[in-house]
């Protein structure tokens, strides 16, 4: 059985580290088998856990430091985690770089992004004009509409239309889009950015949502993770 590793939640300060079980089962569901990784700056002990596993799966969680982008932290900006940062930073690099299958999810994304040269949105209501609510307050039920503008990525992942409805849980999104990358699906309502991927890589897909958390009622959610596992 092929071997995911995931991204943990948590950090050192906190004195915990954790993975949402809804991560878990969507893997499992989708036909490998879920590992959670151990944060480490060391890059021979990332690669160590790169060989170790067939995929990874960068998990949804708090803001990326803005020092990561360049930019000085502004007072919407929300909680922070060094150790996370430094540790997903190396890792989204050294994944995509070693051509290891990766989806991102949420913060995912936004680390996927910051890790290849993007930025982000800090604050979405603060600095977009929108009248989407793209943090509600529901985790799992649908909120807004989300079109796909790649025809070659709805082949990828096998979706029979190109406009969905998904949950949306995040104050954050992708800004300036990373050298190698292209938008794949966007909020129309505002031209958030809703998911990116790498033409040139076997899978490397990050998206704003959180399919993980839909997966047992909603046929497009486990269809990102089919072709997610499929691809390893």
């Amino acid at each position: 059985m092929k071997i995911i590793g995931l991204s943990p939640a948590g950090d050192a300060n906190e004195g915990i580290y954790r993975v949402a079980q809804e991560y878990f089962r969507s893997i499992i569901e989708a036909g490998a088998m879920p590992v959670m990784l151990s944060p480490a700056a060391d890059e021979k002990a990332i690669e160590q856990m790169l060989n170790m596993c067939d995929g990874i799966l960068l998990t949804g969680g708090p803001d990326v430091d803005p020092v990561f982008y360049n930019e000085e932290k502004t007072e919407h900006c929300g909680e922070i985690s060094e150790e996370r940062d430094r540790f997903e930073l190396k890792l989204a690099r050294m994944a995509v770089d070693s051509n290891k299958p990766v989806l991102a999810i949420c913060r995912g994304e936004q680390v996927l992004n910051v890790a290849f040269g993007g930025s982000l949105w800090q604050d979405i209501p603060s600095q977009v004009e929108s009248s989407v609510t793209h943090r509600a307050g529901d985790e799992i039920k649908p909120e807004h509409s989300v079109k796909i503008t790649d025809s070659e990525f709805l082949k990828t992942i096998g979706f029979d239309e190109s406009e969905f409805v998904v949950n949306s849980f995040h104050h954050q999104s992708v800004k300036r889009l990373a050298n190698g990358f292209e938008v794949m699906a966007v909020c129309e309502e505002d031209s958030i950015v809703e998911g990116i991927y790498r033409p040139d890589k076997k899978f490397v897909v990050g998206v704003q949502w959180h399919p993980e958390r839909m997966t047992p009622h909603d046929e497009n959610a486990r269809k990102i993770f089919k072709a997610f596992i499929e691809s390893l």
